[in-house]
C-alpha cells in the first residue's frame, strides 16, 4: 500500500521532507512515502521500512553504513 502525508493544520498532501514527532520521513514529489535507498538532491538516505529515515551506523546484510545523525545523509570513504 502507499502511504501519504496530509498536513494537521491544513490537509493538504505534503512533499519533500516531513517531520512527523520525533521522526523525519521523505515523501515523493508525487506525495507518496518513500522506503529503502533515496536519493534526493544527489545525497543518499536510507528510510526504514515505515518511513523513517536511519542514522548512525546501519547494518544491511554484511554491510555497514554510516549515516550523519544530524540529518541522516550518508557518510563515503
Amino acid at each position: 500500500s502507499t502511504w501519504y502525508y496530509l498536513d494537521p493544520s491544513d490537509g493538504h498532501m505534503h512533499s519533500g521532507w516531513a517531520k512527523v514527532g520525533s521522526h523525519w520521513y521523505y515523501l515523493a514529489p508525487s506525495g507518496d512515502m518513500r522506503t529503502g535507498w533515496q536519493q534526493v538532491s544527489g545525497t543518499w538516505y536510507y528510510l526504514h521500512g515505515d518511513g523513517h529515515m536511519a542514522t548512525g551506523w546501519l547494518q544491511l546484510g554484511s554491510t555497514w553504513y554510516y549515516l550523519d545523525p544530524s540529518d541522516g545523509h550518508m557518510h563515503s570513504g
